[in-house]
C-alpha cells in the first residue's frame, strides 16, 4: 500500500493526482517485487512520461490529449452502454 513516492513523499492513496513535473517512483524497499519488475519490463513508452527504468521512476511532463493515452477498451461500446 505504501510502495510509491511522489516528489520524495510516500503516497498510499490510489486516487492521488499527480501534476506536471511531479516525479513518482517505487520506493527502494519495494523495487525488487516481481509485480514492479514485470511492469517496468513490459512498459510501453508514452510521450508524456519521462521514465527511468534504473530507479523505477517517471516524471509526469504534461497533461496528454486523449489521443496520446493508450485505451484498453472499446470507447464507442462504453459510450453506447451508458447512453441507454
Amino acid at each position: 500500500p505504501d510502495a510509491v513516492e511522489v516528489n520524495g513523499r510516500r503516497v498510499n492513496i490510489p486516487s492521488f493526482r499527480v501534476k506536471p513535473n511531479d516525479v513518482f517512483q517505487v520506493r527502494e524497499k519495494s523495487r525488487s517485487l516481481e509485480c514492479f519488475q514485470n511492469a517496468i519490463r513490459n512498459a510501453q513508452p508514452v510521450p508524456y512520461l519521462e521514465v527511468s527504468k534504473a530507479d523505477l521512476s517517471a516524471k509526469y511532463l504534461y497533461l496528454p490529449p486523449r489521443e496520446e493515452v493508450p485505451i484498453v477498451c472499446d470507447v464507442p461500446l462504453v459510450v453506447e452502454y451508458y447512453a441507454r
